[in-house]
């Protein structure tokens, strides 16, 4: 199945929790006579920083963040482990797929002919994804709200975040669904994923997703990390 694409609970809460909290003590001064008021509401809202980011989460908040990971997997797990009754052997007609690995054939153009693909797995993996994404926005909104516990600030400067612009800018990134999705479509449908990419057969690697569950982790939390420090939000 294709590389699932989330943020998991070690990735940095970036944008979240602080800016409302915060964007309520800062007085908004236009002219010399607000000075002295603003002065002090940012030191206001210095300290409510400062208390904010020394919060830690319990041992429960903890556990309950590291739950979005198997919950990113759902479906791949369920029709994977589900057996007689919500397994995929179970779901799904033999004809659909093929447990052992298939090399589709190319033709003289190097592509093969779609008709000859079976497209089950493209659409089971697409359709991890979406359900990976719900998983991972309703993550999200529970840290937004603190009930996963605070989160630290890394931003430069405060920023005013509204989780539901933040969730429409989301999955609006061209680079999301159409740009992944158009890829996978392409590079299974004609032909060009490994021979294993196209067996049901195998079970699951166990020590190959925590490895990139941990990898991924770990890239986007240095991407993401660098992204706030060099860009003003």
């Amino acid at each position: 199945a294709p590389p699932l694409v989330w943020r998991g609970p070690a990735a940095p809460c970036l944008d979240w929790s602080m800016a409302v909290r915060t964007q309520t003590a800062v007085a908004q001064g236009s002219g010399a006579g607000d000075a002295v008021k603003d002065d002090s509401a940012k030191k206001d809202a210095k300290l409510e920083f400062a208390d904010f980011e020394d919060s830690p989460g319990s041992l429960v908040t903890d556990l309950a963040s590291c739950a979005v990971w198997p919950a990113i997997c759902a479906l791949p797990l369920v029709l994977t482990l589900g057996g007689e009754s919500t397994g995929y052997a179970a779901i799904f007609p033999k004809a659909w797929y093929d447990e052992e690995p298939v090399q589709p054939v190319l033709g003289p153009y190097g592509v093969a002919d779609p008709r000859n693909i079976k497209p089950l797995g493209l659409t089971l993996g697409i359709l991890a994804v979406a359900v990976g994404q719900v998983f991972m926005l309703f993550y999200h909104w529970l840290r937004r709200s603190d009930w996963l516990g605070f989160c630290k600030r890394i931003q430069p400067q405060v920023r005013n975040y509204v989780y539901y612009e933040g969730l429409l800018s989301h999955l609006a990134q061209p680079e999301g669904f159409a740009l992944i999705g158009g890829y996978l479509i392409g590079t299974w449908m004609l032909g060009w994923m490994p021979p294993s990419y196209y067996s049901f057969a195998g079970g699951i690697n166990w020590f190959h997703v925590a490895a990139q569950l941990l990898l991924q982790d770990f890239f986007q939390y240095l991407m993401h990390f660098g992204e706030h420090k060099i860009h003003p939000w």
